[in-house]
């Protein structure tokens, strides 16, 4: 046994090499000279990641609070909400002004008529609330 306590302090400052982050230990990551080092060196300007995947799903998987500023990740998935919300107000907009345009010109409409479906739009409350009662009742 004391042969183990004399023997474990080289143990405990092996530095293991790595190639991918899933090789290293968790709550370590292979930096880019390919050692595996502790996460508490990452701070939020400067990680020193295996090929600058400082953000990746498999470093995150090592280091869970990783302090770093993964400006990366945010950005894409929120291209995809923000593509989604302008193209549906650009859809919208252009249904109100062409949809306007036919029936002021065309159908010879005034006031309030000339929003598109404007009988669909005033019985919209009426239909929510029978749908609501319906859906009740068919619980019952």
């Amino acid at each position: 046994m004391t042969l183990y306590y004399l023997i474990y302090p080289i143990y405990a400052q092996y530095i293991k090499l790595c190639n991918r982050q899933e090789e290293c230990y968790e709550d370590t990551y292979c930096n880019y000279l390919s050692s595996c080092v502790d996460c508490n060196r990452i701070t939020p300007t400067k990680c020193d990641a295996l090929n600058d995947d400082c953000c990746s799903n498999e470093f995150l998987k090592q280091c869970h609070d990783n302090p770093h500023m993964c400006n990366n990740i945010i950005t894409k998935t929120s291209n995809i909400g923000y593509g989604f919300l302008t193209t549906f107000i650009m859809f919208t907009i252009s249904y109100l002004i062409c949809g306007s345009y036919y029936n002021k010109y065309a159908k010879r409409k005034e006031g309030f008529e000339i929003l598109p479906n404007y009988n669909f739009w005033c019985n919209l409350k009426g239909l929510v609330k029978d749908g609501i009662s319906f859906s009740l009742n068919y619980l019952k």
